[in-house]
């Protein structure tokens, strides 16, 4: 029994911390809200569903207890799927991608349904209540830069206008954030595991150099793109969300090609890292790295096959 109750603690105690670290580093919250799920997950994957859901209620129960309710709603929207639903499937055997894929389905729908209840609680609907937050946070960020004296007149002109194309931007394709957002929460949890010695060699599913997505989305994701070029107003805002969305899996894609060719070659470390760096950030590598997922279909980038073994 004492070997389960020193990860139970360790895992509580580390998430209560990753949590309030976030709360408390304002700058970097963003990175230590993606290792919130962590220790819970890697106590459930080692020990089972039974010691991470204690874990989790125990979190949650000291959440309850020092923060406002919201703060805890909030918790439960955002972690408890990546913490306990995730790691689950991963260990009764899942391939983690399909694991990803049920987890991010079930967030979304969980995310969507408490946001809609909200919304009707404050007689209102969803998108109404999301565009107002959105509006709400335009505004204060427009209010900011136009009181700033260390700014240009025809410098703040331009910002405010940047400003009001964001807002306008973001009332379009909030969904497709939201879903993104989830995604790369859950994604990011499956690469920790897999640094983790503990539950690296727990994880099943292929290799990740061997990875791609399934066949079939390569036809929504052509279809989306004409109907964006080819329609416009309701229809058109679903196929940009639709492609926005879609549009990881296939940069995913294409880096599982770029790094399958990397390892081929035996490229350095020091130049994979600078060459990622400049395929995340440099327009318009990151589009060009998707269509190559994208066409990856027809090209068969990859001529010799890896066989699927873990991640």
């Amino acid at each position: 029994m004492f070997t389960g109750i020193a990860p139970l603690l360790g895992a509580i105690l580390a998430t209560v911390g990753l949590v309030f670290a976030a709360g408390v580093l304002k700058a970097t919250s963003f990175f230590f809200n993606l290792l919130v799920p962590l220790p819970i997950a890697a106590l459930t994957m080692r020990q089972g569903l039974r010691l991470g859901l204690i874990a989790f209620a125990a979190a949650a129960g000291l959440f309850a207890a020092i923060s406002p309710a919201g703060g805890l709603v909030v918790y439960l929207l955002q972690f408890s799927i990546a913490s306990l639903l995730l790691p689950l499937l991963l260990r009764q055997g899942q391939r983690w991608d399909k694991a990803i894929a049920i987890s991010w389905a079930a967030m979304v729908i969980s995310v969507t349904v408490v946001l809609v209840a909200e919304a009707a609680a404050q007689g209102s609907t969803l998108n109404t209540m999301v565009n107002e937050y959105i509006a709400q946070e335009i505004g204060q960020l427009k209010e900011l830069y136009s009181q700033s004296a260390d700014l240009p007149a025809e410098q703040k002109e331009q910002l405010l206008t940047v400003l009001a194309e964001l807002g306008k931007t973001m009332s379009i394709i909030w969904p497709a954030v939201v879903a993104c957002l989830a995604g790369f929460l859950l994604l990011i949890q499956v690469f920790l595991l897999w640094l983790l010695p503990a539950t690296k060699d727990l994880l099943p599913g292929p290799i990740f150099i061997d990875w791609k997505a399934p066949d079939y989305l390569v036809w929504p994701m052509i279809t989306a793109g004409f109907v964006t070029v080819f329609t416009t107003a309701t229809i058109q805002a679903i196929a940009i969300n639709l492609l926005i969305i879609m549009f990881p899996l296939y940069y995913l894609q294409g880096l599982a090609i770029v790094t399958y060719h990397f390892q081929q070659r035996g490229t350095s470390l020091w130049l994979r890292a600078i060459s990622y760096l400049l395929l995340a950030l440099f327009n318009p590598l990151p589009f060009f790295l998707a269509g190559m997922g994208l066409f990856d279909l027809w090209g068969n980038f990859r001529k010799e096959r890896v066989k699927p073994n873990s991640v």
